[in-house]
C-alpha cells in the first residue's frame, strides 16, 4: 500500500479492484444454482447421485457460460442457506391417499372372495435395493424428498 502511494499518490489508496470488470456472480448465476438444487445431478446427465461444488461449478458453466470456481460455488452455496448433509432414506406411496385406500379395498375384496382352496400371491415390479448408498449433498434447508 504504501509503494502504491508513494507510485501514485491519493489515487494508489483506492481500491483497484473496481477496474477488474463485471461480476461473474449475478441473480441469474444465484438462480441457476437455486434451479441445479432441486435436481439430482443424474437429471443432467451426470453419473454420481449427489452434488458437489466442482460438480456444480461444472454444470453452471455448461448451462451458463460462466465459469466460476469451486469457492465461488461455495459462497453462493451459503448465500442461498444451502446445506452440506447426509439424506434420510424414506420410501413414499406416489399415489394419492384415497387412491391408495380404494386399491386396499378391492383387493381385500378379491382376498375375501377367493374360493376355498385357491392362494393368493401378490407380485410387484418395483425394484428394491436392500443397501442403497446414500451421501452427503447440498441442498436448500427446508426442502425434502426432491429425488
Amino acid at each position: 500500500m504504501i509503494h502504491r502511494f508513494q507510485a501514485e499518490g491519493e489515487a494508489g489508496l483506492r481500491d483497484h479492484r473496481a477496474d477488474n470488470g463485471q461480476l461473474k456472480v449475478d441473480d441469474d448465476l444465484r438462480g441457476a444454482l437455486y434451479e441445479l438444487l432441486q435436481d439430482s445431478p443424474e437429471d443432467h446427465g451426470w453419473a454420481r447421485p449427489t452434488w458437489t461444488q466442482e460438480l456444480l461449478a461444472r454444470q453452471l458453466a455448461e448451462l451458463t457460460g460462466v465459469r466460476v470456481g469451486e469457492s465461488t460455488v461455495g459462497r453462493m452455496l451459503a448465500e442461498l442457506g444451502a446445506r452440506w448433509g447426509m439424506a434420510r432414506p424414506t420410501v413414499e406411496c406416489p399415489w394419492a391417499p384415497r387412491a391408495k385406500r380404494r386399491r386396499l379395498r378391492a383387493i381385500e375384496a378379491l382376498l375375501a372372495a377367493l374360493p376355498s382352496g385357491e392362494e393368493a400371491f401378490y407380485e410387484d415390479e418395483v425394484d428394491i435395493h436392500l443397501n442403497p448408498r446414500i451421501g452427503r449433498d447440498w441442498s436448500l434447508t427446508g426442502v425434502r424428498g426432491r429425488r
